[in-house]
């Protein structure tokens, strides 16, 4: 009986002891903190190596917790791409203040997240997981976010239009048209599933009517 009672043990032992490995194994790993930008294309964005006490990947965000939190953000700030603080309408969150930083025709976000810390690229990913497009937050133009007193505004998420080209101001023409006279900025959409920029859809913010719209060429609705 003890015979069989050990064996039957064995496997949960086996089980707990690579939980526990893996644990103590991701325990305070220098990792590096890099992330793909808002059209997956060019070279990821660099942040640092630093040591943590836990992290987890995801498919364009890395979720950390620094071992030095002071000197985290030491580092972050004297990074070349810093731009500065600004808020980072993320997940329905009005006031969410966050570190932002510009690399390669891409802005990229570091917000406090429980006790640890998100970096992520600025986009919003829509219609599933085909199109995205370069944005302060994520701002779904087929389904306009949530927030804690229901749907965000327009002037919450966007502001002005003097006040989104503090973002939109740093791309280059090929992804954003600025029209200061019409008060609109149209954006580029990248195509995930394809893996290339659409030729055929894009995205206009318009300041005037407040509205965001995906426009199709060949659509009659547009």
């Amino acid at each position: 009986m003890k015979k069989t009672v050990a064996l039957s043990l064995t496997p949960l032992f086996l089980i707990i002891f690579a939980v526990g490995g893996f644990l103590l194994w991701q325990r305070e790993r220098t990792i590096v903190i890099e992330v793909e930008k808002w059209n997956e294309q060019g070279e990821k964005f660099f942040l640092c190596d630093i040591k943590v006490t836990t992290w987890n990947q995801r498919s364009n965000c890395i979720f950390f917790i620094p071992e030095d939190n002071e000197a985290f953000l030491r580092e972050i700030e004297q990074h070349i791409g810093y731009i500065g603080i600004h808020n980072f309408p993320h997940l329905g969150i009005v006031d969410n203040p966050s570190y932002y930083f510009y690399f390669n025709n891409g802005i990229f976000a570091v917000e406090q997240w429980h006790a640890g810390y998100n970096l992520q690229p600025c986009m919003t990913v829509y219609s599933g997981i085909d199109y995205q497009y370069p944005s302060p937050g994520s701002w779904d133009p087929l389904n306009p976010p949530q927030g804690e007193r229901g749907k965000l505004t327009f002037d919450e998420f966007f502001g002005t239009y003097e006040e989104a080209m503090w973002f939109y101001g740093r791309f280059d023409e090929d992804t954003v048209v600025c029209d200061p006279e019409q008060q609109t900025i149209t954006v580029s959409v990248y195509d995930a599933r394809k893996d290339e920029m659409c030729a055929d859809r894009r995205i206009v913010i318009d300041f005037k009517e407040k509205t965001v719209e995906e426009i199709v060429e060949g659509d009659e609705k547009n």
